[in-house]
């Protein structure tokens, strides 16, 4: 009699709690989880904060978040599962009425782009697992991942071709700030220009003498077609990382020097979708390099106007004096345009992120820096 009596409270208890979980296990819980910054540059190691709280009294035994969120957001101490593009986080708590847990995770940031944590389920349940229940919670977090720049110091932007103020034999605007000797006052000069020494000294007016001096500006241009044969339906991821982060390179090699720079390539952005290409306005300091670098994180890696066609229609029409262009292969029609581009007076340096598969002209300025660059399956396995 009585073990009869103990299995019917047991079974009343068991249907009882099965009821209350059922109806309240995911009453009153709330959950937060948000990155400790918004942007960082990759291989930086930032925070990922969970925020847990249950306001009602009665426990919960078990509550499983499942975080969504990019495969290139590595989660240290978790077991991730990744599949494509995405990366699957589970993370578990145990609660005691009116209780609030805190959880922060180590994530390491593999990749440049903008990667959003996608979306959070919480899954919970009854004491013996008889009832499942799932809940999304809304959640809005992201981080931007700059590219990190590379260490291309053998092929710096510090050669007297493309920094700073390059002394020229034309007549151009005066430059101020060069002073170059004194000479006899004309008609016309500014009273501003006077040199009151020297003018007491030759008892006449004389005023400073300045050279002219053309400012350098620097145009750095990439080129998505990562195939010389035009697919413009496959674009070799890797190769077109390698592009990216010689850019990187180029923007960061101009904050030494305060040369002006404007970033060009035949690729859209995820901000702007629409544009068939992205052209950056000219300017300089670290403001505007850092700004380069989240253009460069949000690059689409598509090919959305043929190179050539790019060159003509766009990079042609700017008034630089100096070209970087960073390309996978330096053939045919791109050779024939630096070379008319040198006619012209601009110096242009090619960047190849892939080894010639020919020799190139001796007369052009073209570096491989494709031993700069690690394996390319290294990064993928760190993901």
């Amino acid at each position: 009699m009585e073990i009869l009596i103990v299995l019917l409270l047991t079974g009343i208890m068991w249907r009882l709690q099965k009821a209350v979980y059922r109806h309240y296990g995911l009453r009153h819980i709330e959950y937060k989880s948000y990155l400790s910054t918004k942007e960082a540059y990759e291989g930086d190691v930032v925070e990922l904060v969970e925020e847990i709280s249950n306001r009602k009294a009665l426990p919960v035994p078990w509550l499983k978040s499942e975080i969504t969120t990019s495969r290139w957001l590595s989660f240290a101490g978790s077991q991730s599962a990744v599949t494509d593009q995405t990366r699957f986080v589970p993370s578990f708590f145990m609660l005691r009425g009116h209780q609030k847990v805190t959880r922060r995770w180590k994530v390491t940031c593999l990749r440049y782009g903008g990667h959003p944590i996608v979306k959070t389920t919480l899954v919970t349940g009854d004491l013996l697992g008889n009832v499942v229940l799932s809940k999304p919670a809304a959640i809005r977090s992201s981080i931007t991942v700059l590219p990190r720049p590379l260490p291309l110091d053998e092929f710096a932007l510090s050669s007297r071709h493309s920094v700073g103020e390059l002394m020229v034999r034309r007549r151009l605007l005066p430059d101020p700030f060069l002073r170059c000797g004194v000479r006899e006052y004309e008609e016309f000069d500014p009273l501003s220009h006077i040199n009151w020494m020297a003018s007491a000294k030759e008892k006449k007016w004389m005023v400073h003498r300045f050279d002219a001096t053309a400012q350098q500006k620097l145009a750095v241009v990439l080129n998505m077609q990562t195939n010389s044969e035009r697919a413009w339906d496959h674009v070799n991821r890797v190769v077109a990382d390698r592009g990216v982060h010689v850019c990187a390179a180029c923007f960061d090699s101009t904050l030494a020097s305060g040369i002006p720079v404007r970033f060009l390539t035949n690729a859209s952005t995820n901000e702007n979708k629409e544009a068939s290409i992205t052209c950056t306005n000219e300017a300089w300091g670290r403001t505007h390099v850092i700004q380069l670098l989240r253009v460069l994180a949000q690059l689409r890696l598509e090919v959305a106007q043929d190179f050539d066609s790019f060159l003509r229609d766009k990079v042609r029409q700017l008034e630089a004096t100096n070209l970087v262009i960073v390309t996978a292969h330096a053939e045919g029609s791109l050779l024939r345009f630096v070379q008319e581009e040198q006619e012209r007076g601009i110096a242009v340096k090619i960047l190849l992120v892939s080894p010639p598969a020919r020799p190139v002209s001796p007369g052009l300025e073209v570096y491989d820096v494709s031993g700069a660059f690690c394996r390319e399956e290294d990064l993928y396995e760190k993901a």
